[in-house]
């Protein structure tokens, strides 16, 4: 395959298909980077809103992998989540923390889609009103990936504060 390819290239790639075997051979074909969406650290979070099953062991299987094979890593995270209380956003940091060094990270808004389940789910609790409904609102444009620049609560500004830094040697574990 190599021979054939020659090239680096970098992939998405989601955890619940993971397989060493698989990506052996596509790190001999040629693979440098895999970008791996984890959106949240909360199983609750992650069914509720995301509609997933988070399996947090498999996250920790490909990244001990990922990182023997010498491979970059970037994780994808979704904070803003109207529905995510503290312990929620505070397990993105744990697992991030329980994590392999070195990674980087990609941090997304949460961007509210009109006519989608979370979109009605939020209308009904009251969450947001129609204005904040990607549409009405241009939040994509400024904030996909995050920026410091929106209106936010201290405690999702604290969440978004530390989540960078867990991908540097800089933590020690207790």
């Amino acid at each position: 395959m190599e021979e054939k390819i020659n090239l680096p290239f970098e992939i998405l790639y989601n955890t619940e298909f993971f397989d060493k075997w698989t990506l052996g051979y596509l790190k001999k074909a040629g693979l440098r980077r895999i970008q791996v969406g984890i959106q949240t650290g909360s199983k609750k979070e992650s069914k509720n809103v995301y509609n997933r099953d988070l399996s947090i062991e498999k996250i920790k299987r490909f990244a001990h992998t990922a990182k023997r094979m010498k491979l970059d890593v970037v994780y994808e995270v979704i904070l803003d989540d109207p529905l995510a209380d503290f312990e929620d956003k505070k397990s993105i940091i744990d697992l991030l923390l329980s994590l392999p060094r070195s990674f980087s990270i990609f941090i997304y808004s949460l961007t509210i889609f009109p006519g989608t389940e979370l979109s009605e789910l939020l209308l009904k609790q009251g969450l947001i009103s129609d204005k904040d409904i990607e549409g009405q609102v241009t939040k994509s444009f400024h904030q996909f990936r995050l920026n410091c620049s929106y209106p936010r609560s201290r405690e999702e500004s604290f969440i978004i504060s530390l989540a960078p830094l867990t991908s540097k040697f800089l933590y020690l574990r207790s």
